[in-house]
C-alpha cells in the first residue's frame, strides 16, 4: 500500500520503503542516494522478497515468437565507482 501511495515528489514513497527495510541504517536515505546506489537496493530488496531468479519473457511481434529467458541477479557484476572516471565529467563538444 505504501508502494502506491499517490506523492509529490518522485521516488519518494519507493525510497520510504526502502529505508524501513535496511536493519543498518547507513546514515543516508535512499532518497539522497545516487540512482545507482539507489537501483541496487531495489535489486536487493526484489532478490530478499522474490528470490535471485528474474524470469523475462517476450514475444516478437512480427513472427508471434516467445522468448523466455531467467536471470540469477545474484551473479549480475557489481560496477563500484572509480576514480578514473572523473574525466569524463566534463568535456568539450565538438563544434556543429
Amino acid at each position: 500500500m505504501k508502494r502506491l501511495q499517490k506523492s509529490d515528489l518522485p521516488y519518494r514513497n519507493m525510497c520510504e520503503l526502502l529505508d524501513d527495510c535496511i536493519v543498518d541504517y547507513p546514515g543516508i536515505s535512499a532518497y539522497d542516494m545516487c540512482v545507482g546506489d539507489y537501483q541496487f537496493l531495489l535489486y536487493k530488496l526484489r532478490i530478499v522478497t522474490y528470490g535471485s531468479i528474474y524470469p523475462v519473457a517476450s514475444i516478437c511481434p512480427h513472427c508471434g515468437w516467445k522468448n523466455e529467458e531467467k536471470f540469477d541477479l545474484d551473479t549480475l557484476r557489481t560496477l563500484e565507482y572509480d576514480p578514473e572516471n572523473e574525466k569524463y565529467r566534463e568535456f568539450l563538444l565538438p563544434k556543429s
